[in-house]
């Protein structure tokens, strides 16, 4: 068997390396030729360090580097806001002791209608702010969620009647289903289940995006939208690489799981397939 190659982004000679946040291998190869392919490049599969953004950083940052990072990651920040915030992760590691300057697009670049920052704005802050280092990082957060093609599905009334909302409206409905759970044996964990029992009882969803991406997977749209977010985020690359000299990497952060082995999202060291295969692909400009 082939031992897949380690994403080494530290040990690896680049000018620029591109990062599209949560992007697996298998999908972004069915689509990334039609936004890069008048450059000459090869995409190739790797093994990230991290199967989540906190776990990616750790491992791959663990000194201070001479690197500017234009960053639409929250985490990836100017203002000392560590990764131990998250208590998912619990990891001591803070990005402004890391990188010599960090340009905090997913703060001025938020935009509040669509609810996530647009790649189109990576690229203006790539341009309004002149860098400073030989090695700039340019993070964008697509295809990671929120999705902006959700608007097409709450435009089209395919996700009407959401409420804001995320418990059972009778406290003796959600005892019984808790019930039905324990009896069946269910190794997904309550919140998948009750997802699971909404939907095939066509009960309303309460409000949470993970049941609108776990709906959507359960009508065969939750692809669609996800590869739309790798295209989108290509089509924003596609319009700067013109603009570097040098060599180039695009790559991912991290894969995202789409129920495989029980897992969905990307939550901290779950090292499969989906989460730690990751495209790497070099242009020398």
């Amino acid at each position: 068997m082939k031992i897949l190659k380690e994403q080494d982004i530290v040990g690896c000679d680049w000018d620029y390396l591109i990062v599209l946040d949560s992007c697996r291998f298998d999908i972004f190869k069915e689509v990334y030729m039609d936004y890069i392919n008048e450059y000459d490049c090869t995409l190739e599969k790797v093994k990230s360090a991290g199967s989540c953004t906190g776990e990616w950083l750790v491992k791959n940052f663990d000194d201070f580097y001479e690197y500017e990072y234009i960053s639409a990651n929250p985490y990836i920040n100017s203002i000392g806001y560590g990764l131990e915030e998250n208590r998912e992760w619990d990891y001591n590691w803070v990005a402004n002791k890391h990188f010599s300057r960090i340009i905090d697009v997913w703060e001025f670049g938020y935009d509040e209608d669509i609810g996530v920052v647009h790649p189109r704005e990576v690229n203006k802050a790539f341009f309004n702010q002149k860098a400073n280092q030989s090695k700039t990082i340019l993070h964008y957060i697509q295809p990671h969620t929120p999705y902006l093609s959700f608007n097409r599905y709450f435009d089209s009334g395919n996700l009407k009647n959401i409420e804001p909302r995320t418990s059972f409206e009778s406290v003796n409905e959600e005892k019984i289903l808790k019930n039905i759970r324990d009896r069946l044996g269910y190794f997904y964990d309550n919140t998948r289940f009750f997802w699971f029992l909404r939907y095939i009882l066509e009960r309303q969803m309460k409000g949470s995006t993970g049941e609108y991406l776990y709906r959507l997977s359960k009508e065969g749209k939750l692809i669609e939208l996800y590869k739309e977010e790798i295209e989108l985020a290509l089509w924003a690359i596609s319009n700067i690489l013109n603009e570097l000299k040098g060599k180039i990497i695009i790559t991912s952060d991290h894969g995202e799981a789409f129920g495989e082995k029980g897992i969905w999202g990307h939550p901290k060291e779950k090292h499969i397939s989906p989460l730690i295969e990751v495209p790497w692909i070099e242009i020398e400009k």
